[in-house]
């Protein structure tokens, strides 16, 4: 029994040997060997815990293996915390070990903007930025730097990820004479003008009881049919400024049409959106999806199917608002930032973004019809950086509220350029004291 333990725990360290000798850091990372964190512990704060590395996932071993190669004592997980933590513990002087590794919402743009993290441009060549998928390094060199600086790090995204744009009832455009939506995109004139008409015609009373109960729109995620026209919070100017983008006129423009087509009662009622949504079957469009949802199918067996978000008169290209950025960051009081970017690089590695096997489990899981499947292969392809910036300024300094600021603006119970064009004065002052210092 000694003998077959023995045996046992001598396969396992070489399998970890193996894996170990096989890591090479990206350009610029400090190597394992040249590092030693004597027995110190690691903290990793945000969306992951020690089950992202269980004996069931790519990672399997990985910590232990992290453990052994850097001398560290062990990773503690604080997961999801409360939005305050994180800066807590740098003001605190806690996060001595400390990795963040979480989405943009709620603190990134504070603790960058003020002086929380570390400046990783000053510790990282830009070789390293160039050797990551370009969803990457998008996401950290333009769409989280701040006035020249680099705050985040880490392979997040590779082509592994589900681009946020609309789904439709497939079965319902064909009961109702309506053109497919997948056909009006391959074709190039899926446009506003296209989504209007067929929520006109598809809006009406099915059962003859005198009341509405088929709808063009879906109330749910009606904030995300701002990106037919590319309706930007917020806008970074040619000499880096940063502005407020809603008292535009692509702004104003398509928030008027949701008003309008929310008055024309092509929108689920508020008030009735619970029962309303696309997996209900009474809904034509919903906006702000990633995928087929529920299977690919209603709740009355209809077809449903992933399609870009329809392109407004001020915009050339279908806009994929990815609504939760990942990253990693260091904050500015730990101690040798540079080894726990080694940490970080290590524990997730460029290699760990299989697309292959990705794309054959998520096609089945999410996006079981061909037109679903086409669409999501295009969507990776043609992501422009476009980006929800109210989800990643939801913080003290910058808020937009969906019950305050938004709802009224859809349902049209205020003028959206009266309310837009005065909410700009408070809005820049915010912006400003964020990124324009």
């Amino acid at each position: 029994m000694k003998k077959l333990l023995l045996s046992v725990a001598l396969a396992l360290m070489l399998v970890g040997t193996a894996v170990a000798q096989d890591y090479v850091p990206s350009p610029g990372v400090v190597s394992p060997d040249k590092i030693d964190f004597g027995g110190a512990v690691i903290t990793i704060v945000g969306g992951v815990d020690a089950n992202h590395f269980g004996d069931d996932t790519a990672k399997a071993g990985r910590l232990q293996e992290a453990m052994e190669l850097f001398n560290i004592g062990g990773f503690e997980f604080l997961y999801r915390p409360s939005v305050d933590v994180s800066m807590a513990r740098i003001m605190t002087g806690e996060a001595t070990h400390d990795i963040i590794h979480r989405d943009w919402r709620d603190e990134y743009f504070t603790m960058a903007a003020f002086g929380m993290l570390v400046p990783l441009n000053e510790i990282l060549p830009p070789e390293y930025f160039d050797y990551l998928y370009p969803t990457d390094n998008l996401i950290h060199t333009q769409i989280l730097a701040i006035r020249d600086n680099i705050y985040s790090f880490g392979h997040h995204y590779g082509n592994n990820w589900r681009p946020t744009a609309m789904v439709y009832n497939k079965s319902m455009l064909e009961r109702e004479g309506q053109p497919d939506i997948y056909d009006l995109w391959k074709n190039g004139v899926w446009t506003w003008e296209d989504a209007e008409q067929i929520a006109i015609n598809v809006t009406r009373d099915t059962n003859g009881d005198g009341e509405i109960d088929q709808w063009g729109f879906a109330w749910r995620r009606i904030d995300y049919a701002i990106y037919m026209n590319n309706a930007r919070f917020i806008k970074i100017e040619p000499d880096g400024r940063y502005r407020y983008g809603w008292a535009d006129e692509e702004a104003i423009w398509v928030f008027d049409k949701i008003a309008e087509w929310y008055r024309e009662g092509y929108i689920v009622p508020s008030d009735l959106d619970g029962a309303n949504r696309i997996q209900h079957g009474t809904v034509a469009m919903q906006f702000g999806s990633d995928h087929a949802e529920n299977g690919g199918a209603a709740n009355n067996g209809d077809i449903i199917v992933y399609a870009p978000i329809p392109m407004g008169p001020h915009t050339d290209h279908y806009v994929y608002p990815e609504w939760a950025v990942k990253f990693a960051a260091i904050p500015v009081t730990a101690v040798n930032p540079e080894w726990l970017v080694a940490v970080h690089d290590f524990l997730f590695q460029k290699e760990d973004l299989d697309f292959d096997s990705w794309l054959a489990s998520t096609i089945a899981s999410r996006y079981p019809n061909r037109e679903s499947a086409d669409h999501l292969l295009y969507a990776l392809q043609n992501w422009q950086g476009d980006v929800e910036w109210v989800n990643g300024l939801d913080s003290p300094e910058v808020s937009v509220s969906w019950s305050q600021d938004l709802a009224p603006l859809f349902r049209g119970d205020v003028v959206p350029r009266t309310h837009l064009e005065a909410k700009a004065p408070v809005a820049q002052s915010q912006i400003d004291a964020l990124f324009n210092k």
